[in-house]
């Protein structure tokens, strides 16, 4: 359990707010508080040189439980530590900075910025979309998981075309079933860096699709389209209807 002397007297914070401030082991540590507008993964950067690291606590009602961190990770000039957490709707949270140990005092800079708010980390939040839609996303950090909704408009083969950096890693369920749908047939690596896998939707269900991270891949872009499988056979029947018409 952290040190929470000074708590009461924490500063509210908001997104997109910079704090320029000093800190020293002879003060109380500083406590900021952040109430999330909304659910989703929130960034948080600091000053690497003189803070040591943050704590972010929630109190649901009498006591202090600590809040989950996704990430850590250092911004490309190497001078902040960057921190995401994931917050809940509604929720305020006790940010606490804790001074480098072998620092009596410094200066430092504390802001919280979104990330990826609202999140669709979770079947419950899935981001809507339509199989005419190319799909664009990125799996940005190594917790990271994207789920997305869709309901069929017809029944029909779909050629599901995805970046063979998610290959391994993507999965279809229908409705609330646990279990993920299977292709229908091997998969395809083609030449352009993408994987093809061929699933059948059918008409008036509602379908999930899961994207996560696999822990040997590199975290990047990807992009998901679907392509509906034309019935050949139909399709030549009515090529010879009309010609027959004319």
């Amino acid at each position: 359990m952290g040190d929470f002397s000074g708590f009461e007297n924490s500063k509210q914070i908001k997104v997109g707010e910079e704090v320029i401030d000093m800190i020293s082991e002879y003060i109380e540590k500083p406590w900021y508080t952040f109430e999330s507008k909304e659910e989703g993964v929130y960034r948080m950067e600091y000053s690497k040189e003189s803070i040591e690291t943050i704590e972010v606590f929630e109190k649901p009602k009498y006591f202090f439980q600590k809040s989950r961190l996704i990430d850590k990770t250092r911004d490309l000039c190497d001078k902040k530590w960057i921190e995401l957490f994931y917050f809940e709707k509604g929720k305020t949270y006790y940010i606490n900075l804790i001074l480098k140990p072998t620092l009596s005092y410094g200066t430092y800079t504390f802001k919280i910025a979104e990330h990826e708010v609202p999140a669709n980390n979770y079947r419950e939040t899935a981001y809507p979309f339509e199989l005419s839609e190319q799909l664009e996303g990125k799996i940005d950090y190594v917790t990271d998981m994207d789920w997305f909704i869709f309901t069929a408009k017809e029944t029909a083969d779909y050629k599901v075309i995805y970046s063979r950096a998610i290959d391994e890693a993507i999965y279809f369920y229908e409705g609330e079933n646990k279990k993920p749908e299977y292709s229908l047939e091997q998969k395809i690596y083609l030449v352009n860096d993408t994987v093809c896998e061929k699933y059948h939707f059918e008409e008036g269900k509602t379908y999930y699709m899961r994207i996560e991270h696999i822990q040997h891949r590199n975290l990047g872009k990807y992009i998901v389209r679907f392509t509906k499988e034309v019935d050949d056979s139909n399709s030549l029947r009515n090529g010879i209807m009309r010609l027959m018409q004319r």
